[in-house]
């Protein structure tokens, strides 16, 4: 899914973006490809509602968890809260698509001219749509996303989060650690590049299923337009 994009917008917003990373680390911890995969989506919003599409797909083209149908994310956001629901498409016999409600709480706050915190807490449920495997769970995520304007090109956000999973997907209960970088390099009104990206994730408390300690690097553009650039 999209960054958080839904703010109460005067006219529809599109972003599309594509990501490469060296494996795909799951959300909750877990290597769910282990050899590059490239992610992309694309998200439109309008006053606070937003629809996203995403899709990772493996570099060396085989089948796996480097290759899924297409996700579909809705939500409705503002400055304090975010809450939808997400449909995972997830390929492999005997696995059923996941359903996913959520709310994330949030605020954002300026520190002088440069540097940007937000303050988050999110709440994800999974439910399989048929039968019992992906096991349901849930996830509560706690973190702070911080971003720093360090030229009116370029900015550096990072954001460590705590994470606590109950099982979800069959994996153990516990408590998983998180930290997502990246220097983002506006190259134009419409165009972010990032580089070097970045995703870490440990396990905090003692798991018997293959979590680790997980080190991620990626690549990205993003690509922002509002309705009236595409109609001019």
């Amino acid at each position: 899914m999209a960054p958080s994009l839904a703010v109460a917008q005067d006219e529809p917003s599109i972003t599309v973006y594509t990501q490469l990373w060296g494996k795909y680390l799951g959300g909750n911890g877990g290597i769910i490809y282990k050899s590059p995969v490239h992610q992309t989506g694309a998200t439109v919003c309008y006053q606070g509602f937003c629809a996203d599409l995403w899709g990772s797909y493996s570099i060396d083209g085989k089948n796996g968890g480097g290759k899924e149908g297409v996700d579909v994310t809705a939500w409705y956001g503002n400055d304090w809260i975010e809450t939808g629901v997400g449909y995972f498409n997830i390929r492999g016999k005997g696995v059923s698509d996941v359903i996913s409600p959520f709310t994330k709480l949030k605020h954002k706050f300026a520190l002088g001219e440069a540097n940007e915190l937000t303050l988050f807490g999110k709440l994800e449920l999974y439910w399989p749509v048929r039968g019992t495997v992906p096991q349901h769970g849930a996830i509560f995520a706690a973190g702070i996303a911080h971003t720093w304007h360090i030229l009116p090109w370029l900015d550096f956000n990072h954001e460590p989060t705590v994470k606590f999973d109950n099982g979800a997907f069959g994996n153990d209960s516990a408590i998983i650690g998180q930290w997502k970088a990246d220097l983002s390099w506006k190259i134009s009104k419409h165009l972010t590049v990032q580089v070097p990206m970045l995703k870490a994730s440990t396990p905090l408390t003692k798991v018997s299923d293959p979590r680790k300690t997980e080190f991620v690097l990626g690549a990205g553009v993003v690509s922002n337009f509002n309705w009236s650039d595409l109609v001019k």
